[in-house]
């Protein structure tokens, strides 16, 4: 499949859905990155693009759940202890991407997806 052009029907749809699946299971992931696959955009402009709604979404996240009295001082520890293996995937990521091609790059997304699609089911069947 393959969506055309712009649309920002499609894209408010899309940033909808993963806002309700955001808050619903946490998984907020998959309708933007099949959204984005479907538009057949380049790999680093679908880099580029989940790079920043992720990262605008985590803050608005923390930010929310900060004033809503949700997070602690654990989370906060939590989160300091877990920001040097984000910035060592970040790095190993980038060395793997230059050396896969546009269409091993999709397929790769589509076997990601399909890993944390069944992680989510069996977490919730066990």
């Amino acid at each position: 499949m393959q969506l055309r052009g712009s649309s920002k029907p499609g894209d408010i749809a899309t940033g909808f859905i993963s806002g309700v699946l955001n808050t619903s299971t946490s998984m907020s992931g998959p309708p933007v990155v099949i959204y984005l696959q479907g538009k057949k955009i380049a790999p680093m402009a679908f880099r580029a693009t989940n790079t920043f709604f992720f990262g605008v979404s985590a803050l608005g996240a923390v930010a929310l759940l900060s004033v809503g009295g949700a997070s602690s001082i654990t989370v906060w520890i939590a989160s300091a202890v877990a920001l040097p293996g984000v910035g060592l995937g970040r790095l190993a990521g980038n060395a793997w991407y230059r050396r896969i091609d546009t269409s091993a790059f999709r397929r790769i997304v589509f076997a990601i997806l399909l890993l944390n699609a069944g992680v989510a089911i069996g977490s919730a069947v066990l």
